[in-house]
């Protein structure tokens, strides 16, 4: 059984929190375009890049949307994302990581997840092609534990046997 990497990075965490419930905020209130797919709206995402201090900051786009990938697509940042870009993040109704999850990762960037009001976070990982979750925030549910495993395991076949190759602009 893989282990899970366990680690602190809590400001990306309360950038990653912050930014996306005050984007859901504005989306309720009719100031940012409502996603088209109902599945997306399960999902808010942004890009995360380092200012001049190297301080990380989020941009909440709601051009993104990584739960709806398909298996065929892989994954690009939208045309309005700047350049820079560090990591994907998204707000979502579950930590656990979805099947298409790896083209992120494929592409070059990791993907934090925060779970509903922010009670927990995870960052989804590759490196030296070894997926890995770090939990980067509150602490896992046994379920989720469970949950993630059987995902980062599915995630796993897929990024190994995936064609997509790693690109990042």
């Amino acid at each position: 059984m893989k282990r899970f990497h366990y680690g602190r990075c809590l400001t990306a965490a309360a950038i990653l929190s912050a930014a996306l419930q005050a984007a859901h905020a504005d989306t309720e209130k009719g100031n940012l375009r409502q996603p088209q797919r109902e599945t997306t709206s399960l999902e808010k995402c942004g890009v995360i890049m380092k200012d001049d201090s190297g301080k990380s900051t989020l941009l909440s786009l709601p051009s993104l949307h990584v739960a709806t990938m398909s298996e065929s697509t892989p994954f690009t940042l939208p045309n309005d994302a700047p350049s820079g870009v560090t990591a994907v993040g998204c707000s979502r109704q579950s930590i656990v990581p979805k099947i298409y999850d790896y083209r992120v990762l494929k592409a070059g960037y990791p993907l934090y997840i925060t779970g509903p009001a922010g009670r927990a976070a995870v960052a989804l990982e590759a490196r030296d092609g070894q997926v890995q979750i770090r939990v980067i925030r509150g602490d896992l549910t046994p379920d989720e534990a469970t949950q993630i495993q059987e995902s980062i395991d599915q995630i796993q076949s897929l990024f190994n046997n995936s064609s997509i190759a790693k690109h990042r602009p």
